[in-house]
């Protein structure tokens, strides 16, 4: 294995990239597809939905770029691997020095903190496993945070029509979409619902304005705002 020498493996990778263009957009699109469906089956989990079951292929090609979720995940994973890299080199020098002195309970603590691996493949390995772990945590954290906010009343409201719908048929709170189904939820019964695409007619936002500490809802004209599926 080659020795690491405080190389920076992030300007090595774009050199790489660079004489393989190709490649490096089919990786860049592999990650953020990735992080799409990950992303997708944390938040989706929240509503106990098995997302990963109803999405065709064709939903999954397109996670990463459907989703501004994905790819601001990708984005900032991109940079903590940037920043684990420059880390790395500037640890090495100082790393080297400590551990030139004398054994002492100082030099032991600031080895571990400055510890910088031995080779080329660890260091890759440690800002891969870096990426992963910033991946999980932003996903764990951020779709927590969003099924909460949709849960307590906030989100994007739509009403849908159906060959079955009835006038007086309340809105729902917009989850997401797939090939064959449109993912709602209700917030009062605390249920997600899967309404098929080919039972649709229209798809209606709902504008929710503020009214002496209220909500007012307010459907507008078929005719001006639908969205047909």
């Amino acid at each position: 294995m080659l020795a690491y020498n405080q190389e920076s493996q992030t300007k090595a990778l774009m050199v790489f990239f660079g004489k393989q263009p190709g490649m490096m957009f089919s990786t860049a699109y592999l990650l953020l597809t990735l992080s799409g469906i990950f992303y997708s089956n944390v938040f989706y989990s929240k509503f106990d939905i098995p997302i990963l079951k109803l999405a065709d292929i064709s939903d999954l090609l397109i996670a990463g770029i459907s989703d501004p979720t994905a790819i601001l995940m990708f984005s900032g994973g991109i940079l903590v691997a940037i920043l684990t890299d420059w880390f790395f080199g500037f640890n090495y020098s100082r790393f080297h020095k400590w551990k030139e002195k004398p054994q002492s309970l100082k030099r032991t603590l600031m080895m571990m903190i400055l510890y910088t691996p031995k080779t080329k493949v660890s260091v890759a390995f440690g800002i891969l496993i870096t990426f992963v772990a910033y991946s999980f945590l932003f996903v764990s954290l951020f779709a927590e945070w969003r099924s909460e906010q949709i849960k307590s009343g906030k989100g994007d409201l739509v009403l849908i029509k159906t060959e079955q719908s009835k006038p007086t048929d309340k809105a729902f709170f917009l989850l997401g979409s797939t090939t064959n189904f449109v993912i709602t939820y209700d917030n009062q019964a605390n249920i997600a619902i899967l309404t098929p695409i080919e039972y649709i007619q229209q798809i209606i936002p709902v504008v929710a304005e503020p009214k002496n500490n209220t909500k007012k809802l307010i459907t507008p004209p078929v005719s001006t705002k639908t969205i047909q599926p």
